[in-house]
């Protein structure tokens, strides 16, 4: 893992907050809080190093309500010994005495031992984002959160994921924003949503206005646009004008850096970058044009082969 990242990502339909709730910075910190409690379940995490941390935070606060209980339970039945004149510290280290108990303790009970390690990994998520803040309110939220995705995915499925740059979330998240931006901010998550690692998709107009609205599927919308301004927001944006405008003001503040319509057979699309200029686009749709329609012809061809063999056995073992 490395040492420094900094995206978050959340589910695509919850940006659709935006719009219904009113509290935009509550919507973000939901987001942003989602985002940093998955990340750190990205890292493996070290049972002696987060029980260090653990205590740490036991001793100079930060801990979540329920580890400062464990902890607290621990030192009153003295199974650990609480450090009353250097609060864990041997000089300028924090070394406690009673952290090979500690880890002894977590080993042999799965629970404590989730709790602990889910604490430091999300110290080392904020680090890695270089994030600040109160980690027992992170993942509180977060698990909140957590429990309106599942209900969310057990009925329509699994959400696309959008991954923003902590640097937009925090601007987001600091300053209060105009409608207009809240419209900018979601179209680029639904676009992101859409093109996810690869360097550009081929797309459609539609499919991203269902996107800024949080909608992955029709299922999603119908139930979405019952909302009224859900609803406003989609049939605005729907019509070719606004839409285009749209793209424009992406293109001009940078969230999306080219854009190409071309037509495949009866199909048009938007092919979309947040990453190639006009330039590399075209040569990436390109590429992308001859390996699909090479290997359309390869697939034709190959059939017609089938069709030969089967059409020279029906000849040569005819009556």
């Amino acid at each position: 893992m490395a040492d420094e990242y900094n995206y978050v990502q959340f589910p695509l339909f919850l940006i659709s907050d935006l719009y219904t709730s009113g509290d935009q910075k509550n919507v973000i910190d939901e987001l942003f809080d989602y985002g940093i409690f998955t990340y750190s379940k990205q890292f493996k995490t070290d049972e002696t190093a987060a029980c260090r941390q653990v205590l740490y935070c036991y001793y100079r606060g930060g801990l979540t309500s329920a580890l400062k209980s464990v902890l607290a339970k621990l030192y009153k039945t003295d199974l650990l010994l609480f450090d009353e004149d250097y609060n864990g510290f041997q000089g300028d280290t924090f070394e406690p005495y009673e952290l090979d108990d500690f880890v002894a303790i977590i080993k042999n009970d799965d629970s404590k031992r989730e709790m602990c390690l889910e604490f430091y990994g999300m110290h080392l998520a904020m680090k890695s984002l270089k994030l600040t803040g109160p980690v027992p309110y992170i993942i509180q939220t977060a698990k909140e959160v957590a429990i309106r995705v599942s209900k969310h995915e057990y009925i329509y499925g699994r959400e696309p994921l959008v991954m923003l740059k902590t640097d937009l979330m925090l601007d987001y998240y600091q300053k209060k924003k105009s409608i207009d931006d809240i419209i900018i901010f979601t179209a680029y998550a639904g676009i992101k949503s859409i093109i996810g690692k690869k360097e550009f998709a081929g797309t459609t107009k539609k499919m991203i206005v269902d996107r800024m609205v949080g909608a992955k599927s029709d299922k999603v919308l119908q139930e979405f646009l019952k909302n009224n301004d859900l609803k406003q927001i989609h049939a605005k944006y729907i019509k070719r004008y606004w839409f285009d405008k749209l793209i424009d003001e992406l293109l001009k503040r940078g969230f999306v850096r080219s854009k190409m319509p071309i037509r495949f057979g009866r199909k048009s699309r938007i092919c979309i970058s947040c990453k190639l200029n006009p330039r590399e686009l075209a040569f990436a749709v390109a590429d992308y044009w001859l390996k699909t329609t090479g290997e359309k012809k390869l697939k034709e061809i190959k059939e017609q082969e089938r069709e030969a063999k089967k059409l020279f056995h029906q000849l040569i073992t005819a009556p």
